[in-house]
């Protein structure tokens, strides 16, 4: 455009009429969007929808999510295990009686994935699925998924192997009965996880390197020996309740317990019938105890291979990481030892219940007797050596006083009077706990001590008795803890309940007269002045009442109180109290003098002052 035109154009538009204060009216006819509007909601017709929707999601979107399972997309894998565990918060019962083997078998595919991310999902989705459901729905399915954990455990791949551990973690917390059941075929696949067999010539298996792993090879063991705890825990527990549960149940020959055989009223033919009846109920008989044995025969054999295969390598483990200065002072241990050590007294302290458990069932002590023979010495000479360690103090998982108690435990349990007990090391081991009762010990404390003082003075008292300088060290110190007035009641009891097996088992052959004396003092102040008594305690009294003369001289001298103390006590654990009270005062029938009327009219329990008097009256 030229520059004329444009002058030409500004003065035209210049000369148009311009309108000033004039505006222009609005439209009548626009309508008002500022107003607001409150819904109208009926709680039924709500109600009815949701419902309806959460009705037809699963029917509808469980096989579709199953199917995406399948896919090659791993994000498409685990979008669709968070929506089934979605699925599987919102309603199982209903949804999964159908679909709970193909759900099982495809999470446990899931399992063996090559992703990381998505095994994690399956476990996660595993965990709620066993979780939200009945136990039992899960036994017929649970060989198919022991089988997904064996694939695992041995894969070539190291990460699916580490995370075949979670897996394992997940059916111990959800179904550990299932998980012990099948604990043979799994227990093989443990030591290959940690372990090589040697050779042909070689019998027996030898530590594996770590090779190929982001951890140390001493962290996997450790990973690795924590679920060999858990998995040998659940099997004690499961064995412990199959045994109560038999025990339950009453096997009777007939239902009034006779059996008449008739003679004239019967004919022949039903006489036989009758008489083959009973034969075959022996025989059936017969066939459930050749069974039973069978099984025990199983049972030790399988507990044997156990021990057999797991202690040998527990030691070379042991062997590999304890402290290099092994002398006469404790030894220092730092946070990977100290996890071991406890994790491989806690599987010989399973073990060992294993093995009594066989015993009990066999009423023998052959297996115990095995156990010592064969792993004695070796457990001596591989975890004693450095006793008592020393943890770092960077550790607050445990205590090295209750962990060295559980290995004087385990020394307990597994020497015998043959090997070692008049050693420096049984002395060490009165010495140490000497050490550890006079210090303020937590009610685990208490417990690994009561434990460890039971087998040195009550069971296994007589294979100790060439130590009895130290035991009656041992037998003076408790003495001064019972008479601490700030000891609680039920401490001072366990203590005397303790002395008193001991002299009950053993004559207390290692108290002197005077210390035999002190105890006596305790336990008559305790007969007359303790409000709560447990059962155990009035067991052991009333042996004691026996064979010694002298407790129960020690008793008559304040016969009145007592009387009166045990007429109204508290008896814990008693399945007849009344007849506890009266165990109790049995001590009367030894007491050289006849009993005062007034003494007896002190008891205010009639029946116990009835049997007291017919009690007296019975005296020579």
């Amino acid at each position: 455009m030229g520059k004329g035109k444009h002058k030409k154009v500004l003065r035209s538009e210049k000369a148009k009429v311009k309108l000033k204060g004039v505006k222009l009216l609005k439209a009548q006819n626009v309508t008002k969007t500022d107003f607001k509007v409150k819904k109208i909601i009926v709680r039924e017709q709500l109600r009815e929808e949701s419902e309806t929707a959460t009705e037809g999601i699963p029917k509808v979107n469980i096989k579709d999510l199953l199917g995406k399972l399948r896919h090659n997309n791993p994000t498409i894998k685990q979008d669709s295990l968070k929506s089934i565990r979605e699925v599987i918060g919102s309603n199982p019962e209903e949804l999964f009686p159908k679909h709970l083997g193909e759900i099982l078998q495809t999470i446990g595919q899931m399992c063996l994935d090559i992703e990381k991310d998505v095994r994690r999902e399956s476990f996660r989705c595993l965990q709620s699925l066993l979780g939200g459901i009945d136990v039992k729905m899960v036994d017929p399915f649970f060989e198919m998924l022991s089988s997904y954990l064996r694939c695992a455990m041995t894969h070539l791949q190291n990460a699916i192997q580490d995370d075949s551990l979670l897996l394992l973690d997940v059916l111990l917390e959800k179904v550990p009965h299932l998980v012990a059941r099948n604990s043979d075929k799994i227990f093989t696949n443990f030591l290959d996880m940690v372990s090589k067999l040697r050779s042909e010539s070689q019998p027996g298996r030898t530590l594996s390197l770590n090779l190929g792993k982001k951890i140390t090879a001493v962290k996997w063991r450790i990973r690795v020996l924590e679920r060999l705890l858990k998995l040998l825990q659940a099997l004690n527990v499961s064995l412990i309740g199959a045994d109560t549960e038999a025990s339950g149940q009453k096997i009777n020959f007939k239902p009034d317990g006779q059996f008449y055989a008739p003679i004239l009223t019967t004919p022949k033919s039903a006489w036989c019938e009758e008489v083959s009846g009973l034969f075959i109920q022996e025989l059936s008989s017969l066939k459930q105890r050749n069974a039973v044995n069978s099984s025990d025969f199983s049972e030790t054999h399988t507990i044997t291979r156990y021990v057999d295969e797991m202690v040998p390598l527990l030691i070379e483990t042991w062997m590999e990481i304890r402290p290099e200065d092994r002398d006469e002072r404790e030894a220092f241990l730092g946070q990977e030892a100290i996890s071991t050590i406890s994790l491989i007294v806690g599987i010989l302290e399973e073990l060992w219940n294993l093995v009594v458990r066989c015993d009990t069932k066999s009423l023998s002590s052959e297996m115990r007797t095995w156990l010592k023979v064969s792993y004695s010495r070796d457990f001596c000479q591989t975890f004693m050596v450095g006793f008592p360690y020393n943890f770092s103090q960077k550790s607050r998982t445990t205590s090295s006083q209750e962990e060295n108690l559980r290995l004087c435990y385990l020394y307990c349990r597994l020497s015998d009077s043959k090997n070692g007990n008049n050693s420096k090391l049984a002395q060490k081991i009165i010495e140490y706990v000497i050490i550890c009762l006079g210090k303020n010990n937590s009610p685990m404390g208490w417990g690994c001590l009561f434990n460890v003082l039971r087998i040195i003075l009550v069971e296994n008292a007589k294979s100790w008795s060439a130590n009895s300088l130290q035991l009656k060290k041992l037998c003076d110190k408790l003495l001064q803890i019972q008479e601490n007035a700030k000891l609680n009641s039920e401490l001072r009891l366990r203590i005397l309940l303790l002395v008193s097996q001991a002299f009950i088992s053993t004559n207390a052959n290692f108290l002197t007269k005077d210390s035999a004396s002190a105890w006596f003092t305790q336990l008559r102040h305790a007969l007359s002045h303790e409000r709560k008594i447990n059962q155990d305690f009035v067991e052991a009294l009333t042996m004691m009442y026996r064979i010694s003369r002298d407790f129960t001289a020690f008793l008559g001298q304040e016969t009145s109180r007592i009387l009166i103390n045990i007429s109204d006590v508290e008896i814990l654990n008693s399945s007849d109290v009344d007849q506890s009270r009266r165990n109790l005062a049995n001590f009367v029938y030894w007491l050289p003098e006849r009993l005062p009327e007034n003494i007896l009219n002190l008891v205010e329990n009639q029946d116990l002052r009835e049997y007291v008097r017919n009690l007296d009256s019975l005296k020579k």
